[in-house]
């Protein structure tokens, strides 16, 4: 069995886990959300980036209000890459007559009573995908995690549990058992993320740097190159 260690800051605001071997994405989520002590999670991959601006406390606002809704609770919203953008629209839902008339009926801009001046729009989405997403703390450990062998080692979470619940939305009319919501900004029109090379980025002020350089050999001036250390 794997262990970890634990480290915090002093304002004890950020965590550091630190496992004594591989977990994978889904195992390494699951240690996370067992020492979680707020009532919602922000999962973030490290080869997603926001181009969009997400109001995250209306959409939390939303939540909270609508928990237990049990026609259409919002247990986890997602948001949208590019081959999510009109979500409603697509095959992953228009070839489905359930599935169109669930979206039909709850797709709505939600208005959070603490920020009445936000509206939030949401479309039901019929997945559980690993990219950034707000979800329940307690919805995700009782729904993907309820036991210790619900995900294997080294596994994504989208991989199994995701397309689990999609069978289960689909085939069995289970959607509000899974609460899967698709923050839905312009009709779905609206990119909210980018997907990096998670090899290769630099991080923002380094890929600043580097746009910079390309303007410059753009005027005509050809920045020094840095050098290369070729091994062997």
């Amino acid at each position: 069995m794997a262990t970890y260690t634990l480290s915090r800051t002093q304002d004890f605001q950020v965590s550091f886990i630190e496992p004594s071997e591989r977990l994978g994405f889904g195992l390494a989520v699951r240690t996370a959300l067992r020492i979680t002590t707020t009532p919602y999670v922000w999962i973030h991959q490290h080869d997603w980036t926001l181009v969009h601006d997400i109001p995250v406390a209306p959409i939390l606002d939303v939540m909270k209000n609508n928990d237990v809704d049990g026609e259409g609770p919002v247990k986890y919203v997602c948001l949208a890459s590019v081959r999510m953008l009109q979500y409603a629209e697509t095959a992953h839902v228009q070839d489905f007559a359930h599935l169109r008339a669930l979206t039909a009926k709850l797709k709505n801009d939600f208005t959070s009573h603490s920020y009445p001046g936000t509206k939030v729009p949401l479309t039901p989405m019929f997945f559980w995908h690993d990219k950034p997403h707000i979800a329940s703390t307690q919805h995700y450990l009782s729904r993907v995690f309820p036991t210790r062998l619900a995900i294997p080692r080294g596994a994504f979470i989208e991989d199994t549990i995701g397309h689990r619940a999609r069978t289960q939305m689909k085939e069995q009319g289970m959607w509000a058992r899974w609460g899967c919501w698709l923050f839905y900004p312009g009709e779905g029109r609206q990119l909210c993320l980018r997907h990096l090379d998670g090899r290769r980025w630099r991080g923002a002020e380094a890929e600043t740097t580097l746009k910079a350089m390309y303007k410059q050999t753009s005027r005509g001036s050809t920045p020094t190159p840095t050098p290369t250390h070729t091994e062997g």
